[in-house]
Formats: C-alpha cells, sequence, structure tokens
C-alpha cells in the first residue's frame, strides 16, 4: 500500500525529498499523485527492478520517478515528476509521521480534475482518441511496461 498526501508548501524540491528520504517516499506533481492506482503500480515495478537488479537508478526513489515518467532516463524523469507551483503529491511506502508532514507544509485537497487529466494526456503524449474502454490508469500502466521492455 502506498500512502498519499497533498501539501501546501514554500520549501524547494530538495529540502521536501531530505525531509521524507527514510520513509521511502518521493515528492510529485499533484495531479500525478492524484493517479493513486498508476503510482502504486510504479512501486511495485521500481521495486521488481531492484529485486532483478535491472534498476536503471541507483536510488530507489528516482527509479520510482522513471517508473511514473514512464522512460528509463534518469533526467527526463525527474524533469517530468517535479512539482513547479506550492502544491506537492506525497507519496510513500512508509506513513510518514505528522510531524514530518508538518514540518515540510499545510495538508490541502487536490482536485481531481478533468483540466488535470486531459494535460496529463497530453504530458503522457497519448492521443485523446486512444482507446475510451480503458481507463486512463490501465493506458499508463501499460506506457510503464512497454518504456522498459529491452
Amino acid at each position: 500500500m502506498v500512502h498519499f498526501c497533498f501539501l501546501k508548501t514554500r520549501l524547494r524540491n530538495e529540502e521536501i525529498i531530505s525531509a521524507i528520504k527514510d520513509y521511502k517516499a518521493i515528492s510529485i506533481r499533484p495531479e500525478l499523485a492524484s493517479l493513486k492506482g498508476f503510482i502504486g503500480f510504479c512501486f511495485q515495478k521500481a521495486e521488481e527492478d531492484f529485486v532483478r537488479k535491472e534498476n536503471v537508478a541507483k536510488d530507489f526513489a528516482i527509479e520510482w520517478l522513471c517508473r511514473i515518467a514512464c522512460t528509463r532516463n534518469i533526467g527526463k524523469a525527474v524533469e517530468f515528476c517535479l512539482r513547479e507551483g506550492e502544491v506537492a503529491g506525497i507519496a510513500s511506502k512508509i506513513k510518514i509521521p505528522k510531524r514530518i508532514i508538518d514540518a515540510v507544509g499545510t495538508g490541502v485537497k487536490f482536485p481531481n480534475s478533468r483540466k488535470a487529466l486531459m494535460g496529463l494526456r497530453t504530458d503522457y503524449a497519448i492521443p485523446a482518441g486512444v482507446n475510451k474502454n480503458l481507463k486512463f490508469e490501465n493506458i499508463l500502466k501499460e506506457k510503464c511496461i512497454v518504456a522498459f521492455l529491452e
């Protein structure tokens, strides 16, 4: 199980990552964190990569970001996943204590908006007409798998 929260924060990404690193956690764009099923799937795939010694990154969090971004390119993955605004999405395998969360920012609700979903469709380069019968998260899972095939 992956734990999620959304925080309004003034901290830089590096400061957030430093605060949460002991909890097998990542800080990402909030619209990505709203894809809970996909983020959990990517966590599992990143763990499998490390078990099979097929990881592209030395750091687990970076491997997780690569899976989320559907790329083996670490630079592209980090750029794709990092937040730019005041709200950060936090995903972690280990529940982060409230005192750490409070030190990072203030909890907020992030609306799962159609606009954010359409923006992600564009970011992931998924044409609007692609199999409308499949859930968006399932399309991303397939894209993630294909990106890591050799």
